[in-house]
């Protein structure tokens, strides 16, 4: 094995998350490659920096690129996760948001997530999953009674978008109709927009 592969390959293990089992085997030696190589960073260079040239499944990683479905919003997630524990203690971490994100935000395509607590299953990256433990434990009683009702922890959005919304007031009463996604619950809605004495 190329000197320093073995070491590069302990690093990446948690990125295996992201990709299926059979493409993170090719994903893995792409990324290697890639930071092992000191000319273009093409499959071709890539896999003659590992020693896998004459590869005659040549094909099979170049669908890595092309082809192959894999989460990249996981590995950012995984990313800064290991990371911020990297930096001294003083330094602030700033996260940028470019115009993409900014703009689908904007749109309502994408939204901020909270975790909802509940029965742990590593939902969250390292330094994240440590600050979402010190603030259950800021609120124990209701982390402990969501945990007893084994509730699972999930990433939830913050915000719904409501579409369709249309009303009709009769005598005392109003009549709402709108339409939510996946996983929205009316009663978020209605306590948003309803005040009570």
């Amino acid at each position: 094995m190329i000197r320093g592969v073995a070491e590069l390959d302990a690093v990446l293990l948690p990125f295996g998350a992201v990709f299926s089992q059979p493409v993170w085997q090719h994903a893995r030696v792409l990324i290697i490659g890639a930071i092992l190589t000191l000319r273009q960073r093409n499959v071709t260079a890539c896999l003659r920096a590992v020693g896998r040239r004459e590869d005659r499944h040549f094909t099979n990683y170049r669908r890595v690129l092309n082809r192959a479905r894999w989460d990249p919003k996981l590995g950012a997630k995984i990313l800064l996760g290991l990371l911020v524990p990297l930096l001294p203690p003083s330094w602030p971490v700033v996260i940028l948001v470019d115009e993409t994100i900014e703009r689908r935000a904007a749109e309502l395509d994408i939204h901020p997530t909270a975790t909802l607590w509940g029965l742990r299953s590593g939902i969250s990256p390292g330094v994240i999953e440590s600050l979402e433990q010190r603030v259950a434990e800021a609120h124990s009683d209701l982390s402990a009674g969501l945990e007893h009702l084994e509730v699972k922890a999930a990433h939830r959005p913050l915000r719904l978008r409501v579409s369709d919304l249309s009303w009709d007031v009769e005598d005392d009463a109003i009549w709402l109709d709108f339409t939510l996604p996946a996983g929205g619950f009316a009663t978020a809605v209605l306590r948003e927009i309803a005040t009570t004495q």
